[in-house]
This record gives structure tokens, C-alpha cells and sequence, in this order.
């Protein structure tokens, strides 16, 4: 596959995504009072998927190619789970969803061209999908200007509220805030920050780092690497010369694997240098393998091994699905529920236009696997509940903390100043 990283700085840079790399987090900010896009709506969009159709068009885009398949093609296959339960019980008012998968092979360019194909072509309800908030942002104008709808399931940076997303996985404040904080009082006050070269992965880390030095901890270093690279020896023998008390992590797809196996093979572990990882499912940890995983931790609303009778039967079933060997995760539980919150929406509607599921969609709730209720409030995001897992030698996460519930919130005081607050939802391309 060619390289990503001309085609990502392309589109997040058509995109206006903010780049913060190791700058202040005030840089990333200040772009947060903007104002939005046209709200033109597609004449064809809003001809879209009218009671008169027997089945309910529903775009499913994620990359089952190319790195950073390892994360989502997993998210595919719960959507296509929930899709086919929800048909089996009669599907939506008695019309059956008629899934629509696109695979944009990890490449920032080409999920453009499947969203305006799922958009304009095939004129979806809805679409579930993308992983990276590189995927997202590229694809913003598409359902901002053809006013369509995306619902991301992924666990995502904030500082962002589009009034044509529903972001069904946690938001920063909800994934960032008490696990930065536990990470600081108990782990150590000297960290090491590494992560992939886009905006999820930059951003994430900027948040942490301003969290952590509220709470008196010193970021010593804060390093970018290609979303293809695999090799990290030298960035492994800096972090051995610099000696920090911790590792936060926030390396996407394929370069997750290499990076702890890597890790383990110089000689760290994870008792002496605790890796904290921002983006690291039970998915690429069954990538790792137990021994080389073992040790290092994870915030989630969901992990494979909470002990309640929905979330036993959900992994039965899943598995049964898709193979023994595949753990369950958060994006692919928010990806399955997500599916649920459509049905819930298109039901409120009482059709399943764009501008009518968006309309219906505060307030909607659906139950989530192995975590309960999740409803969407009037600002798009979720109400999750999160815990810190550490990892077993089966490659799954054990609860070590749980938090108390925060409401989602992507513009949070303790991050954004007050003056670059804006309404939420609220166009965000142009």
C-alpha cells in the first residue's frame, strides 16, 4: 500500500484539522470559536430512504485494509452483528436494513470518495463508521454539506461537535480526565509521551500533557511517528536514556504490536516503566500476545472481561460469529451498539430521512453490551462510564479502577477557555 502520510497531511489539511505535535495546547485551541459550513442540504440526500422503500439503506465504512484494518475490521464485523440481529426481529417498523459496506483501506483520501458514494449514490440513511479522527475530519464536509449522517463509534479527542455526527464511544473528558489523574498519583510524575503523526494520537496527547501538569508531572518528551512505522528502537533507547516513571502511549494500528513486543525485547518492563496507553484495544493486544502484553493499562467503558450475563452472551455470540480467537472491544461494542441507537432514532422519526433521525436522536438510548444504558444527550456525545484495565497474560484487560460517570463533554473548561467555547451541535467544516 502506498505510504499514508502525503494523503494524511493532504486531507487534514483540506479538513482544517489542528496539527499540535508538541506545541501548546492553547495553539490547538484557538481554532475552537470558529464558525462553521453552509447548510445547504443535498437535494439528493434528502430524498433519501423514504417510508415508501422496503428496506433501510445504512453505509457501514471502515477500513478492512491496510494498517489500521487490525482496529476496524473488527467494527465491521459487530455493525454487521447488530445489523443482522435487528433484522431478525423484524428490522426497523417492519423494513429490514440493507447494509452498505465500503472499505477505504486506511488511506484518509479514499474514505472521501466512499463517503460521498454512500451519501450521494447510494443515498444512505446513516452510516456507521471510521476509526482514525483523521477518517472523521476528512469526512466531515461530506455529511456536513449533503447534511447526512454519520454515527463515530470510536473513542475520540474532542474539541469537536458536529451537528451531523453522533459520537456513540467516549469523549476526552469521559476517557482523559480521572485516568490522567490515577496515572499521576500512582505511577509516577515523569512521563514519556509517543503516539502516531495525525490528529487523534497528537491531540490526545496534548490533553494528557495539560491534565498531567495540573497535577504537578513534567512530560519530558512528546514523540511522533509515521502511522506505517513499525520500528522503534531509537525511540526506545531515548526513552531508556531518559528514564521516566511512565510511558503514555498513543501509537495506532500495526506499529501497536511492534511497539510493545519491541518494548519487551530491550529489556523494560512494565513494573519499572509502565506503559499507559491511550489507544490499545484487546484487539491489538491478541495482536501482541500475552507475555509481551502483559502489564500494561487501559482506560475503557468496555473491556471483554466485565462479568455480567449480556456481555457473556454478546461475546458467545460475536465469537461464534467471527472465531474463538477474537476479543471483544470498545469500538467494536460501540460500533454494535451504535447500530441500535439508529434503530432506536429511525423508530422515534417514524422515518428514516437524515433530517428526521437527526432530530430524534437526544434523548435516544440503547442498551450496550457489558455496560448498560447509553443515551445520547442534546450535544450528540454519549454518557459512558469508564475503568482502568490492566492487561492479563490472556492478552484482555482486568478492571483495576472504576471511575465515577461523567457526562460527555468535548469542550471541557479544564482544557478550553471559556471564550473558545462554542454551541454544540454546530457545523464544523467548510
Amino acid at each position: 500500500m502506498t505510504s499514508l502520510q502525503p494523503t494524511r497531511r493532504e486531507v487534514l489539511k483540506r479538513a482544517g484539522a489542528a496539527a499540535v505535535g508538541t506545541t501548546a495546547v492553547g495553539s490547538l485551541l484557538a481554532a475552537c470559536g470558529s464558525t462553521g459550513a453552509s447548510t445547504t442540504t443535498s437535494a439528493t440526500n434528502a430524498a433519501a430512504t423514504t417510508g415508501a422503500s422496503d428496506t433501510i439503506k445504512v453505509g457501514v465504512l471502515f477500513s478492512l485494509s491496510g494498517d489500521l484494518s487490525i482496529a476496524e475490521t473488527s467494527m465491521k464485523n459487530a455493525t454487521m452483528l447488530a445489523i443482522d440481529e435487528i433484522n431478525a426481529r423484524g428490522g426497523i417498523g417492519g423494513r429490514k436494513i440493507e447494509p452498505v459496506v465500503e472499505d477505504y483501506a486506511s488511506d484518509f483520501s479514499v474514505v472521501v470518495q466512499k463517503a460521498r458514494k454512500l451519501v450521494n449514490d447510494d443515498r444512505v440513511a446513516a452510516t456507521i463508521g471510521c476509526y482514525a479522527s483523521a477518517s472523521r475530519k476528512a469526512v466531515l464536509p461530506v455529511y456536513e454539506q449533503g447534511n447526512a449522517v454519520l454515527l463515530y463509534p470510536t473513542f475520540y479527542e474532542g474539541l469537536e461537535c458536529s451537528t451531523n455526527v453522533i459520537y456513540t464511544s467516549l469523549v476526552a473528558n469521559q476517557h482523559l480526565t480521572d485516568t490522567t489523574n490515577w496515572m499521576v498519583k500512582n505511577a509516577g510524575k515523569k512521563i514519556y509521551m509517543v503516539g502516531s503523526d495525525y490528529v487523534g494520537p497528537q491531540t490526545y496527547n496534548a490533553i494528557v500533557k495539560k491534565l498531567a501538569e495540573q497535577q504537578g508531572a513534567t512530560v519530558i518528551a512528546n514523540r511522533f511517528f509515521p502511522l506505517t512505522q513499525t520500528e522503534f528502537g531509537s525511540a526506545l533507547s531515548d526513552i531508556k536514556a531518559a528514564k521516566p516513571d511512565l510511558i503514555w502511549n498513543t501509537i495506532v494500528g500495526a506499529g501497536i504490536p511492534a511497539f510493545l513486543k519491541q518494548y519487551q525485547a530491550a529489556g523494560f518492563t512494565p513494573e519499572k516503566t509502565p506503559i499507559f496507553s491511550g489507544i490499545c484495544t484487546e484487539q491489538e493486544l491478541a495482536a501482541v500476545g500475552g507475555a509481551a502484553a502483559k502489564g500494561h493499562w487501559f482506560p475503557a467503558s468496555y473491556f471483554e472481561t466485565t462479568r455480567t450475563p449480556d456481555n457473556k452472551t454478546f461475546v458467545q455470540r460475536y465469537q461464534e460469529r467471527y472465531g474463538s480467537a477474537q476479543p471483544t472491544n470498545m469500538p467494536m461494542q460501540a460500533s454494535y451498539t451504535s447500530a441500535y441507537l439508529l434503530a432506536a432514532a429511525i423508530e422515534k422519526a417514524g422515518e428514516a430521512t437524515p433530517a428526521a433521525i437527526l432530530n430524534a436522536f437526544p434523548g435516544v438510548s440503547a442498551h450496550a453490551p457489558g455496560e448498560g444504558t447509553v443515551t445520547v444527550k442534546p450535544n450528540h456525545h454519549t454518557t459512558h462510564t469508564v475503568s482502568l484495565g490492566r492487561a492479563n497474560d490472556r492478552a484482555l484487560y482486568d478492571v483495576v479502577v472504576r471511575f465515577a460517570p461523567r457526562d460527555p463533554d468535548p469542550f471541557p473548561p479544564s482544557i478550553v477557555p471559556a471564550s473558545k467555547i462554542p454551541s454544540c451541535p454546530r457545523r464544523e467544516a467548510s
